[in-house]
């Protein structure tokens, strides 16, 4: 017989606040996590193709490890290149966003690059 809390598993999704469309997100990627179904069967269930799934996933579990990541107050953690969690390249391929969303980038990488680089001296008063 075991002590304190009963276990809920993944029914407790179901108890938490929030939009249901998200908890049924986080429900889908918990149980293809703990294997109880596949990633094509997550996909199927989300009505998303397999690169967003992954995308997807992979954005909860660093949402999940950054919560729980000790943190001075007041202060965000600081992720320095080659640190764990930061991406040193990716592959990105926005065709599964473009099919399932019709989603299109409106600036090439070119034109973006120079935007971000001024946006992020104006925010961080550089």
């Amino acid at each position: 017989m075991s002590r304190g809390r009963p276990q809920r598993g993944l029914s407790s999704i179901d108890l938490l606040e929030g939009p249901s469309e998200e908890k049924k997100r986080l429900k889908a990627i918990l149980e293809k996590l703990s294997g109880k179904i596949t990633a094509d069967e997550a996909c199927a269930v989300l009505g998303i193709g397999r690169a967003y799934y992954y995308v997807l996933e992979n954005e909860v579990l660093h949402g999940a490890l950054m919560a729980i990541m000790p943190r001075p107050i007041g202060r965000p953690p600081e992720l320095k290149p080659g640190e764990p969690g930061t991406l040193q390249e990716t592959a990105a391929d926005i065709a599964d966003t473009t099919r399932d969303f019709g989603w299109t980038p409106k600036v090439t990488v070119e034109q973006g690059i120079p935007l971000f680089v001024d946006w992020f001296k104006s925010y961080n008063r550089l």
